[in-house]
């Protein structure tokens, strides 16, 4: 039984530009199916089918089943051809997302590093502006203790200025008083000059020590 198998098979190879012909023109194969039906082993002989079926049967069932794998191999590789752009376009997909996760993590990453830069100068800044703060703070301080010795320093002018104004009101005083004094003195020299006159012509002895007193040469 096996013997005839073999003899089967190699008289359909021997005969395989032929019937590769009928297959792929009346059936509708490609080459590639007819060379795969071909290398295909059976799963059951021939004698074990004419069991089963009459020769006719067999042969009508043959035609059958070779008409029908070819429209179904077909239908498989149009699914399969199909399958595969779809998987052409997934890879794509997924090459093209892939790419897109890249750059943004790129830029999530130039981002992040770029937000720290910006932290830094921004802590760099408020440390500069406390600073500035500080620094006003305490000239606000020096203004403050300016100030408050501007007003001890216009107070003590003030009160230099009133002792001035005393003072200058008890010059022109002393000076009222001094010319008093001078025309007192002067009335005084006055009336002593009219004594002398008077003692000179009236007395004519005088002794000496009411010259000197007198201041009479």
């Amino acid at each position: 039984m096996t013997g005839t198998h073999e003899q089967d098979l190699k008289f359909i190879i021997k005969l395989d530009t032929e019937r590769k012909k009928v297959l792929r023109v009346s059936l509708g194969w490609t080459m590639a199916d007819v060379e795969r039906a071909i290398a295909q082993s059976p799963s059951v002989t021939v004698e074990e089918v004419l069991k089963v079926f009459s020769q006719e049967e067999w042969n009508e069932l043959s035609l059958r089943l070779a008409s029908f794998g070819g429209s179904e191999t077909k239908t498989r590789q149009r699914q399969q051809a199909s399958q595969k752009r779809l998987v052409t376009i997934r890879d794509k997909s997924i090459v093209t997302l892939n790419e897109t996760i890249a750059a943004l993590q790129e830029q999530i990453r130039k981002d992040k590093k770029q937000i720290e830069i910006n932290k830094k100068e921004l802590e760099e800044q408020h440390e500069r502006i406390n600073e500035q703060r500080k620094t006003i703070l305490d000239q606000k301080q020096e203004i403050i203790i300016q100030e408050k010795q501007i007003e001890i320093h216009q107070k003590t002018l003030n009160e230099n200025l009133q002792a001035i104004k005393k003072l200058k009101k008890g010059s022109e005083i002393l000076i009222e008083e001094n010319e008093q004094l001078r025309d007192i003195a002067e009335s005084q020299n006055q009336t002593l000059v009219k004594i002398k006159n008077f003692i000179m012509s009236t007395i004519k002895y005088i002794p000496n020590e009411i010259k000197k007193l007198l201041d009479i040469g």
